[in-house]
C-alpha cells in the first residue's frame, strides 16, 4: 500500500506511519548516541516543542536516499 497514513505525534506534528521502523525510549545510551548522530548529520526532526524528549521515532529513508550508506 502506498500513500500517507498520518500518525499524530503531538504538538500538531504528524509522521507517516508506513515509514516508521522503530519507536524507542530516549534514555538508553545507544539511543542518545543515535540522536546525537542524527543532529550531526542534520537528519533530526525535533518535534518536542521545547519539552523533554520521551521517545525517538526512527523512520525509513525515502526516494533517492534509499540505498545510500551514511557510515
Amino acid at each position: 500500500m502506498t500513500g500517507i497514513a498520518p500518525l499524530n505525534v503531538g504538538f500538531d506534528n504528524i509522521v507517516n506511519a508506513e515509514r516508521i521502523i522503530a519507536i524507542a525510549s530516549s534514555n538508553p545510551l545507544p539511543m542518545k548516541r543515535l540522536r546525537e548522530a542524527a543532529v550531526r548529520t542534520r537528519k533530526l526532526v525535533d518535534a518536542t516543542n521545547g519539552r523533554r524528549t520521551r521517545a525517538l521515532i526512527v523512520t525509513a529513508l525515502h526516494g533517492s536516499e534509499a540505498g545510500r550508506s551514511y557510515d
